[in-house]
C-alpha cells in the first residue's frame, strides 16, 4: 500500500474593511502553504469598527459551503462589541464539527481579556503570518496521520463528534481485510465537548457495521471523572464484542480523572501512536488466531480445536433450540469436553471469557447427558451469560439440552 494522497486544502483568511474602503468580499489574494494548502484572503465589510460578529457569520457560511480551515484577522481590534465571543465560539464549534480548524490572528491583550475563560478553548496566533504557519503544522500532522495508518496498513477513517449526528459515508463500503482474515481499518474519533455524549451511541453504530478499532483523539477535549468511568465502561464493552479502544491527546485533568475511574484503557501521547497501537492489538490477534489460542483450563480435560466450518452448531441461547451455520472466526474458540473434565465446564468458561465472546462446546464424547451434566450446563450457561460470552453447544441433539 503506498503513501496516501492527500487533497489540497482551501485555507480562507477574513480580513474585516470599513464599510466604503471598497474590497468587502473581494479576493485579496492567495498563498501556497506547502504540499498541504492554499491559503485565499477575503476582505469583509464591518458595519461598526468593533463588530466582530460579520466575519464569524462570513466563516459560518463558508463552513457550510465547504471551507472548513478559516483564520480571522482580529489585528484591527481593541476591544470586542456584546455578543461576539458567543459568535467567535460559535463559529470555532462548526469548524471543529466540519474536521477543520479556526485561527484567531493578531489577538491584542485588550481581545484577550474580552475572551475571557473561552481564550483557553480557542486556537489564536500572533499574525496572519503565525496563524498560517499554525494551519499548516495541523494539516501536516493529519497527513502525518494518514501515513502512519498506510504504513500498517490500515484504512483510516475520522470522524468528528459535535452537538449533530455525525456524518458515516465510510460505514457503506466493504470493509477491507488483511491476510489473516481480520478488519484492516480503524476510526478515530475527535469529540467536541458538545460531542462526547455521543461517544457511546457512534461507537455502537459502528460496531454494527464490523468495525472494531477506534482511536478516541481528546486533544482540546478534557474529561472529568464521571465520563472517564463512563469510557472504561466503553472501553470493556469493545472488550466483550472484541474490539479495541485507544485514547490519545489527553491532558493532565483528563489522565487525573481516569486514574481515579481506576481505568484500563490504554493511553498514548497522540493519534499516531495510538494507530500504531491499533495496528499491533491487530497483529496480536492474527498471532492469536493462527495459534489457536492456547490450551484451555484443564489440559487433560479440555483443548482449543479449530472450528468446524463445515459443521453446524447448536443454538442454546434461543428460547427454543435452533441451528444454524458458523464459521470459524478469531473469536471463536471451540472446547471439546471429555467426560472426566465435565465438572470443570464453567471454570473454564471463565478462562475463555476474556479470549473469545463466542464459545462453542463440543460434546461429541460426551453422549446422552444425566441429570447431573444437565444441571452443570445449565450452571455453564449462566457462567457464560453473566461473562458476556456466547455459548454455543454442538454434538449433542437439540432436544437433549436442558430447558
Amino acid at each position: 500500500m503506498g503513501a496516501p494522497s492527500m487533497e489540497r486544502e482551501e485555507v480562507v483568511i477574513l480580513r474585516p474593511e470599513t464599510v466604503g474602503e471598497g474590497k468587502g468580499g473581494e479576493d485579496t489574494g492567495r498563498l501556497t502553504l506547502g504540499d498541504v494548502a492554499t491559503a485565499i484572503g477575503f476582505g469583509v465589510e464591518l458595519p461598526e469598527d468593533d463588530d466582530v460578529e460579520p466575519l464569524a457569520r462570513a466563516a459560518e457560511t463558508l463552513v457550510r459551503q465547504g471551507k472548513r480551515h478559516i483564520v480571522i484577522d482580529l489585528s484591527r481590534f481593541d476591544t470586542l462589541a456584546p455578543g461576539a465571543v458567543e459568535a467567535l465560539l460559535e463559529t470555532h464549534r462548526a469548524c471543529e464539527a466540519a474536521g477543520g480548524r479556526l485561527v484567531l490572528a493578531g489577538v491584542r491583550d485588550t481581545v484577550l481579556e474580552a475572551l475571557g475563560e473561552a481564550a483557553a478553548g480557542l486556537h489564536v496566533a500572533a499574525d496572519t503570518d503565525a496563524a498560517l504557519a499554525q494551519m499548516r503544522d495541523a494539516l501536516d500532522a493529519e497527513l502525518d496521520l494518514q501515513r502512519r495508518a498506510a504504513e500498517h496498513e490500515l484504512d483510516l477513517h475520522t470522524v468528528v463528534l459535535g452537538p449533530r449526528r455525525p456524518s458515516l459515508p465510510f460505514t457503506e463500503g466493504y470493509r477491507r481485510l488483511g491476510p489473516d482474515g481480520l478488519p484492516r481499518e480503524v476510526v478515530r474519533l475527535r469529540p467536541t465537548p458538545e460531542g462526547l455524549d455521543r461517544l457511546a451511541t457512534t461507537i455502537e453504530s459502528l460496531l454494527g457495521k464490523k468495525l472494531r478499532a477506534f482511536v478516541l483523539d481528546l486533544e482540546g477535549v478534557s474529561l472529568d471523572t464521571d465520563t472517564a468511568a463512563a469510557l472504561e465502561q466503553l472501553r470493556a464493552r469493545l472488550e466483550d464484542a472484541s474490539g479495541y479502544l485507544a485514547l490519545a491527546g489527553l491532558d493532565e485533568a483528563s489522565r487525573r480523572a481516569l486514574g481515579e475511574a481506576g481505568a484500563a484503557t490504554p493511553v498514548f501521547e497522540d493519534a499516531a501512536q495510538a494507530i500504531s497501537g491499533v495496528a499491533a492489538w491487530i497483529e496480536a490477534r492474527g498471532s492469536e488466531a493462527s495459534s489457536g489460542g492456547g490450551q484451555g483450563a484443564d489440559e487433560a480435560s479440555f483443548r482449543v480445536a479449530e472450528a468446524d466450518d463445515s459443521g453446524y452448531l447448536v443454538h442454546r441461547g434461543a428460547k427454543k433450540p435452533g441451528r444454524r451455520k458458523m464459521a470459524p472466526t478469531a473469536t471463536l474458540h471451540v472446547l471439546t469436553v471429555q467426560p472426566e473434565g465435565f465438572e470443570a465446564l464453567a471454570e473454564a468458561i471463565t478462562e475463555h471469557a476474556d479470549r473469545a465472546p463466542r464459545l462453542v462446546l463440543d460434546l461429541s464424547d460426551i453422549g446422552e447427558l444425566d441429570d447431573t451434566q444437565q444441571a452443570t450446563l445449565e450452571r455453564a450457561a449462566r457462567t457464560a451469560r453473566d461473562a458476556g460470552v456466547q455459548l454455543w453447544v454442538t454434538g449433542i441433539e437439540a432436544a437433549a439440552l436442558p430447558e
